[in-house]
């Protein structure tokens, strides 16, 4: 199950959020890989605890929070954004994510979540690659900046290589109070119709 938000964030919110990360430093982000994933991840995080980034997660997490797409998930821990940047010549190979994430606070990552930052002229190439359960059903996602796509985190996805310019994005993950991913996807879809 794929669920995009168009225009999660408004302009206003954007432009905030990218006026933060342009005074952020970026470090490289395999230090936030697992070992088997490390190998295949070529990209720049922000993650630092303090003000700038308490701000930008409260108006993310919140943004998420209140989106009735995202509620009909049922979170019941949305966890703390990584930003993450790719520049030219940089990609994500496949992977999945981790089923259990966090330090001293842990959770389980039932929902991947990317939020773009920059507009889709900003950057050439980079587009994120989910597979699904059906055979040769990848989808092919690139977001206009403030939409959203939640993908379950244990499907194989990727970013393909940046050619030009530079794809700014927040990640995070959501554990929803369903554990099962059918179940999960059966609710979802009741929520919809109701």
């Amino acid at each position: 199950m794929i669920v995009r938000i168009k225009n999660l964030l408004s302009q206003r919110e954007l432009a905030r959020i990218r006026q933060a990360l342009e005074q952020a430093e970026f470090k490289d982000g395999r230090a936030t890989a697992s070992s088997l994933a490390r190998a295949h991840k070529n990209n720049l995080e922000f993650n630092a605890a303090g003000t700038p980034q308490q701000t930008l997660d409260e108006t993310l997490i919140g943004r998420l929070y209140g989106h009735p797409k995202c509620q009909a998930l049922l979170p019941h821990k949305i966890a703390h954004p990584l930003y993450v940047r790719y520049e030219t010549g940089m990609a994500y190979g496949d992977h999945n994510d981790d089923p259990i994430m966090g330090g001293n606070d842990r959770y389980r990552s039932d929902m991947a979540v990317t939020v773009f930052l920059n507009g889709q002229s900003d950057y050439q190439g980079g587009a994120l690659l989910i597979n699904t359960q059906t055979p040769d059903a990848a989808h092919v996602i690139r977001g206009d900046a403030g939409d959203a796509v939640i993908y379950p985190a244990t499907s194989m996805h990727r970013v393909e290589v940046i050619r030009g310019g530079a794809r700014l994005v927040a990640v995070s993950w959501i554990q929803s109070l369903i554990r099962d991913a059918a179940r999960r996807e059966l609710v979802y879809h009741l929520g919809e119709l109701r």
